[in-house]
């Protein structure tokens, strides 16, 4: 006869990444943003294929992807 094992399957708080979760706070948004700025300006932000990021309107678009601002809806002028 076999029996079952059930497996737990909790996540421990260490294997969790801060850095990919998105800010919640308004201050936190502003920090990541100023964060990834800095790093373009430095030279050391890059894509999601490895290159550098050279222009700044691609750098602004990373920032506000990092920081959850991009899905905000835009008035329609219609």
């Amino acid at each position: 006869m076999k029996t079952k094992q059930t497996k737990s399957r909790h996540r421990s708080s260490a294997s969790k990444s801060t850095s990919k979760s998105k800010p919640v706070t308004k201050a936190g948004k502003k920090m990541k943003v100023k964060k990834v700025m800095d790093e373009w300006k430095d030279g050391k932000l890059k894509t999601s294929s490895g290159k550098p990021v050279k222009k700044q309107k691609q750098a602004i678009a990373i920032a506000l992807s990092e920081s959850g601002q991009s899905n905000k809806q835009k008035n329609k002028s219609k």
